[in-house]
């Protein structure tokens, strides 16, 4: 094993200007820094912008932080090679052999298989590295570090992915150099001043919430859109299933594998939609009936033939602790989508048993061998043609639906249950677009139509009747008569706004209905009237502040402060 070394790192603070790197660093102007100059310029993020707004807003809050790729760090390079006085295996490196060196607490072997995974991405990936595909030792990094910086900032531009998916990459390329110079080497702090600033952008971006970009909103996914996603992944399944005869229906051993997979594939978006999104942990669960079959490490669906099956995440996110909960909430809408997966996971259970929660596409005829976490994240990737939904997707819009309708203690449940934290809620995951027509397109409010999806859906196996006052039912310890029991099912329903939701409710199980009050929504969204209408009662009930809106939206629609009430006056 190798030997621990110091995690403190000698004030990185002082690296972020040029003029620091006098040793073993200097300012090339080759045609790699040449390229890295045009893309810098000019990329997706507009970075320099950034880092511009940035810096300036630092010197209005008196803080005193230089910006390294304002400094020109990205530039710098060795005057001499380097001398590798640490080799570092590839192979160790994903075994996370290495995990408690240059850190101030362990890395999870997972973070460090994924840092060594991405290493192996840039030599089956870029030309220049190709040369290093399959081979043990990664001093190429050190001494490659400047056209590595150029093939990754290349690569993220040209995908377009957010910034932050480029700052992993750089992150990839410190903890490499980092393993093998250590923490007070000029090319650490080169790398870390770079990924610093990057996340420094991030958290300003975050405090603001914004969705801030046309791709970025064309990536947002509202929830309202994964309900519908969980709805069609369940009828196609349920017009498959009933091609078969009747008595094959419920017996998953006369099941193909294109079935099985519909199946999967419906249960698998569930699991994100009608419960807390967590990170990956569900993407690599097993079934158990047996809670004392429990590993460490391992991450757990407890299947239970009376109430609610249990979750339980053994393995260590973000340096989460483990954490295990029942199947149930008293978040509106949210508890009766918990109860209609409860149903579909003991159905599927039943029909498909079975070790692994998912399995491969091909595996359930023969030998029901689980997937890795990446193969079903290409399966989340291939069911949208022009958005990339992923974990982080399940994330932003869940928050972005519930949280402002939460209590303090339903969203500190919500943090818990998503592994972070209600400051990351706030930071990070629940998004404000950018324009109040954008807005309606995102976050939906909990009205009569999704909680009667909640409550009806489009299975009979997964209907959940949400009670007259949204809490459940608990039998009486003594058997009343049926004779009582039909009185208590008579009784009559005062509260106006309980009789409307019941009378929706029984008019919306009806298919030309549902098809029919869908496409007067459709209508209605479109129309001046409705966008106004909503920001004005987003003002109003403070989930929306006027600085956020543009002044062309204000004008647009008339939005003004009458007293301490905000109104609208759409122009003729």
């Amino acid at each position: 094993m190798p030997r621990k070394a110091s995690a403190k790192t000698s004030n990185p603070e002082k690296y972020k200007p040029v003029k620091e790197y006098a040793n073993k660093l200097k300012t090339k102007t080759d045609d790699i820094a040449v390229k890295i100059k045009e893309l810098y310029e000019n990329n997706v993020w507009d970075l320099e912008t950034k880092f511009k707004q940035l810096e300036q807003e630092n010197a209005e809050n008196s803080i005193n932080r230089d910006i390294a790729w304002l400094q020109g760090v990205q530039y710098l390079d060795y005057n001499k090679m380097p001398r590798v006085t640490k080799k570092i295996s590839l192979k160790m490196f994903k075994a996370g052999e290495y995990k408690s060196l240059y850190v101030d607490k362990p890395n999870t072997p997972s973070t460090e298989a994924n840092y060594a995974k991405r290493i192996e991405f840039y030599t089956k990936t870029f030309q220049p590295f190709k040369k290093y595909k399959g081979k043990d030792d990664i001093t190429w990094v050190v001494n490659e570090n400047h056209t590595l910086l150029y093939e990754v900032l290349k690569y993220n531009n040209e995908k377009k992915n957010v910034f932050m998916t480029l700052n992993k990459d750089i992150k990839t390329i410190l903890r490499t150099i980092r393993l093998q110079l250590g923490n007070t080497h000029e090319l650490t702090y080169k790398f870390s001043g770079l990924s610093t600033a990057l996340s420094d952008l991030a958290t300003r971006a975050d405090d603001q919430n914004r969705v801030a970009t046309d791709r970025e909103l064309g990536q947002f996914i509202n929830y309202e859109d994964l309900i519908t996603l969980v709805e069609g992944l369940e009828t196609d399944y349920n017009e498959e299933l009933n091609k078969l005869p009747e008595t094959d229906r419920k017996n998953g051993d006369k099941h193909n594998n294109m079935l099985y997979h519909m199946h999967q594939l419906h249960l698998l978006v569930a699991l994100y939609v009608y419960d807390y999104p967590s990170r990956a942990e569900k993407l690599e669960m097993k079934f158990i009936t047996d809670e004392k079959a429990v590993k460490p490490d391992k991450n757990y669906i407890l299947v239970r033939t009376k109430g609610e099956c249990k979750m339980i995440f053994n393995e260590i996110k973000k340096l989460h602790k483990p954490l295990s909960y029942n199947l149930k909430t008293d978040t509106p809408v949210l508890s009766g989508f918990n109860k209609k997966l409860n149903e579909l996971i003991k159905k599927s259970y039943k029909t498909y048993p079975r070790e692994s929660v998912l399995i491969g596409k091909t595996e359930w005829n023969s030998g029901k061998r689980p997937v890795t976490a990446g193969t079903v994240s290409n399966w989340l990737l291939n069911i949208y043609k022009n958005k990339n939904l992923g974990v982080n997707t399940f994330r932003s819009s869940f928050v972005s639906y519930y949280n402002d309708q939460m209590n303090n203690s339903q969203k500190k449940q919500m943090a818990t249950r998503m592994r972070t934290s209600t400051f990351q809620i706030d930071q990070s995951y629940r998004k404000i677009v950018k324009a109040p027509e954008d807005l309606v397109k995102v976050k939906i409010e909990p009205g009569l139509e999704l909680e009667a999806r909640a409550s009806i859906g489009t299975s009979r196996d997964t209907a959940y009747r949400i009670g007259e006052d949204n809490t459940e039912y608990i039998r009486p310890a003594i058997p009343i008569s049926d004779e009582v029991a039909v009185i208590k099912q008579k009784k009559k329903i005062v509260n106006t706004h309980e009789r409307k939701r019941k009378n929706f409710n029984d008019w919306y199980k009806k298919d030309e209905n549902k098809e029919k009050h869908n496409k007067a929504v459709k209508e209605r969204s479109k129309q001046p009237i409705t966008y106004a209408k909503r920001i004005v009662r987003e003002l109003n009930n403070k989930m929306l502040n006027i600085k956020n809106l543009q002044p062309t939206t204000i004008a647009k629609y008339g939005i003004n402060k009458e007293g301490d009430l905000w109104t609208y006056n759409l122009p003729k």
